[in-house]
Formats: C-alpha cells, structure tokens, sequence
C-alpha cells in the first residue's frame, strides 16, 4: 500500500538535502529521491561539482556560501515554504530532511511521508540503528528522560510544513531540525518515529569533525534546557 500511495503524495512532498563537497553521492541520491517528491539540494558553499551534478540530476539547487549544516538547512526550509505558497493549490505539504553523503535510503521516504499527508501525524523521526558520537549519546539520552524520544539528531526526520512559520525557521537557538522537533514536543503536536539503518561513508568526509561535532551537539544541548 505504501508502495503505490507514495506517488500520488510526490508533488506534496519536498526533500531537502544540504549537501558539502558530495559531487560523490549526490547524483545517485538525487536519481533516487526525486520521484518520491520534489528535491531541494542547499549547495553549501561546495568546491567541487556538488552543485553542478545535482543540478543535472534533476533537483532545485540553491548556491550558497559555506555558512555550515543548519545555515543550509534553514535555506532549505525557506524554499519550501516558497514553494507550497506557491503551489497552495495542492493542499498540505510535507518536508523531509535527508544527508546527502548516502547514509539514508531514500525507500525509507514513503514511511517519513504518507503518515503526514495521510495519516493525521505531524512529524516523525528517523531511528538510527547506531550512534556515530559520544555527545550524541549523551543528549539522546536527556531527551529520552524528558520526551521520550530516542534520536533527537538524527538527519531524516519530516515534518506538516504548515505547522512551521516563519519564527521556527529564522529565530531558532541552535540547530533547526533539533529546534522544530523540541517546538513539536512542546506543542504535543502528533509524532512518531520509523527506525532507520545507516551507511557508513566510503571517504572520510563527514558534517562535522569529531571534537567540533561534539562540543557543538553538547551545547544544543545546554542551550535547549536554559
């Protein structure tokens, strides 16, 4: 059923992919997504042919100077909330947050889609099978505690973008799909999670690098409780 209901969603659903010198990945994961929604690929700042191969893979590009991860993602969101404006004719739109090294299989987006658009959810989160930081585990562990959510961070999650204003995206404290999902939380909005296997990289590429991404996960952290 999932199967054959994730092609009538395809133009209510966008997939936003902020993507780093990923000229490696990106044409394959672009072919691999677009015919489940509109695909949005943030380039962010990249010095190779990230913007060139995604763009003739069939995605909506948006070049930009390397700003990091979460300045890519808001760009992202802002270009959806363009576009469901502008195609408002189509009703409720769904938006999906996808890493652009592989490590997500894009035939998971059918269960990150079709429970917004069709079955009354408002989010859902992605599960990964493991955890790649120390610090991740840490602030996993306190929103567990608090929401009972059991990945917080993890880079595929989807959200009812009419639920998302212009505030959530541009005013947030710390990390955007961290953010949103802690606004969902306190609004008791309604959310569910799908559990997720992850790819390791081939190259040694990777968003953050290991002490900079821990001491940047452990101050969302603190940032979010104060």
């Amino acid at each position: 059923m999932l199967n054959k209901s994730i092609h009538i969603y395809k133009n209510n659903t966008i997939i936003i992919i902020p993507a780093y010198n990923e000229e490696n990945t990106i044409t394959s994961l672009v072919k691999s997504v677009k015919k489940f929604g509109i695909v949005v690929v943030v380039n962010d700042g990249s010095k190779d042919s990230t913007y060139k191969n995604a763009k003739s893979a069939g995605a909506i590009v948006i070049n930009t100077k390397h700003e990091g991860y979460d300045k890519a993602l808001i760009k992202g969101f802002v270009k959806a909330k363009e576009l469901s404006i502008k195609h408002k004719n189509l009703g409720e739109f769904v938006v999906i947050t996808m890493d652009a090294d592989g490590q997500h299989n894009p035939n998971d987006i059918k269960y990150f889609s079709i429970p917004v658009l069709n079955e009354n959810i408002d989010m859902v989160l992605g599960y990964r099978n493991k955890f790649p930081r120390f610090s991740e585990l840490v602030m996993n562990y306190f929103y567990k505690k608090i929401f009972k959510v059991s990945d917080i961070l993890c880079g595929m999650k989807s959200y009812k973008l009419s639920l998302i204003n212009n505030d959530d995206i541009n005013n947030l404290k710390f990390s955007i799909g961290t953010g949103i999902a802690l606004k969902f939380f306190c609004n008791k909005y309604k959310w569910s999670f799908h559990k997720i296997d992850i790819e390791n990289r081939k190259d040694a590429n990777s968003r953050f690098g290991t002490i900079k991404g821990n001491v940047m996960i452990l101050t969302a952290l603190f940032i979010s409780f104060i």
